[in-house]
């Protein structure tokens, strides 16, 4: 049950942001390991830089997946950045050591062991993004991470959209 373990791991109130330097779940840097993250990084802005560098603080190796255009129209909108275009973006960000082109919607076991990664990590969500797009069998493997606040790629959208009225 994602639910219990998030709670045991992150306390009763999981899924709100911590405004502080520390990392909610304090276990400092971890020592030779990997995580992996995947995300379709549209509009790449301060909250995937801030994301990126958490992750880089607290692991050794930090492997990022680009979901592809095409698996991304499955479940939302289409991006305003072509993927090759992401995909060399978020390979130019200095926090990230390696790409996983055309990465899966779904970050399983499977997804990590074949990337040879220890653990995922996530931005702070609701549950049910975590349990639809992140179904471990292992829940040991999942950290979250708190979301740069008033940023998204939805957000600048709304805004660039406001500002063409």
């Amino acid at each position: 049950d994602v639910e219990s373990f998030l709670k045991l791991r992150y306390s009763i109130n999981f899924k709100t942001e911590i405004k502080s330097k520390h990392y909610s779940y304090n276990l400092g840097k971890q020592k030779e390991t990997t995580v992996y993250t995947a995300g379709v990084f549209d509009l790449f802005h301060i909250g995937h830089v801030n994301y990126l560098k958490k992750a880089k603080e607290l692991f050794d190796t930090v492997i990022v997946g680009v979901h592809n255009d095409k698996d991304i129209a499955s479940y939302k909108r289409m991006t305003v950045i072509p993927y090759e275009q992401r995909l060399e973006i978020v390979k130019s960000c200095k926090f990230v050591d390696e790409i996983f082109e055309n990465a899966p919607i779904y970050t399983m076991d499977e997804v990590l062991d074949f990337v040879g990664a220890n653990y995922t990590i996530v931005g702070r969500e609701n549950l049910e993004f975590i349990e639809k797009f992140y179904p471990l069998k292992n829940k040991n493997r999942l950290f979250l991470v708190d979301r740069t606040s008033n940023i998204s790629s939805k957000e600048i959208i709304e805004k660039i959209k406001l500002n063409n009225l």
